[in-house]
């Protein structure tokens, strides 16, 4: 299933591939190196970002309840960890300031 959330680029120098109980292929990346987050052609703020991130949610929560107790654990652990890996001082960059990469 594909939920459809803000844009965002995840740059990290390691990756796997495995197929989960239905042999569908997922990744796990490593953590980030970089993040960039973007809304409407410009910079995301915060809110814009965890919104994003909040409005997935529910679903991730209803496939993990489906799966068990240790999937549901496991979403709220990768939550917070996703979370803390908002920058706190993004309240709005302009146009200009996104195109720029600044």
């Amino acid at each position: 299933m594909m939920l459809r959330l803000s844009p965002q680029f995840w740059i990290a120098r390691h990756h796997r591939a495995f197929r989960d109980h239905d042999g569908r292929i997922l990744y796990s990346f490593g953590d980030p190196e970089s993040l960039s987050f973007f809304a409407e052609g410009r910079r995301a703020t915060r809110a814009e970002i965890t919104e994003s991130i909040e409005s997935g949610i529910p679903i991730l929560r209803q496939m993990a309840m489906r799966e068990g107790s240790g999937e549901a654990a496991d979403l709220d652990k990768q939550y917070a960890k996703a979370l803390r890996l908002v920058p706190q001082d993004l309240e709005g960059a302009s146009k200009t300031e996104a195109s720029h990469g600044e």
